[in-house]
């Protein structure tokens, strides 16, 4: 009896795993689409003291903090699958700048060479997400 049920059981945590992976994806496509939302045209450089943080969005996209008020979205010329897992993530600068001739350097020395840069209104962003939380209360429901 005991053998016949470890296949449904199999066929359980797969079908549940394959759902769980994609709340996941959907979720960090919404976060890459907000993002979007908020980004500005390409530039070439901005300035970077430190990184102040940063996001993995996709395999070729992320968000860098140089501030707590400034953000970019930086796209990288391919596909780094190593994005996803790292821990610790630093950028080449060149006099306190960083261009798209610079790179995203991952765990292992890994280098991601640097494609598009464009600025996110945070500003904006976070006054719209106010704004979003206040109405979901005076609904009286949670925002997402």
């Amino acid at each position: 009896m005991r053998i016949k049920a470890l296949p449904m059981v199999l066929a359980l945590v797969l079908l549940l795993g394959g759902c769980a992976g994609g709340a996941l994806r959907r979720d960090a496509d919404e976060r890459l689409s907000d993002y979007l939302a908020y980004s500005g045209q390409p530039i070439n450089s901005f300035p970077f003291f430190r990184l102040d943080g940063w996001q993995e969005l996709s395999p070729t996209q992320l968000v860098i903090w140089s501030t707590a008020f400034d953000a970019y979205l930086v796209t990288v010329r391919w596909a780094c699958p190593e994005l996803a897992f790292t821990d610790r993530l630093g950028v080449t600068t060149t006099i306190q700048t960083v261009s798209t001739l610079d790179s995203i350097v991952l765990r292992h020395h890994e280098l991601c060479p640097i494609g598009e840069i464009r600025p996110i209104d945070l500003k904006r962003m976070n006054a719209d997400l106010a704004a979003q939380r206040a109405a979901a209360k005076a609904a009286g429901s949670s925002p997402r």
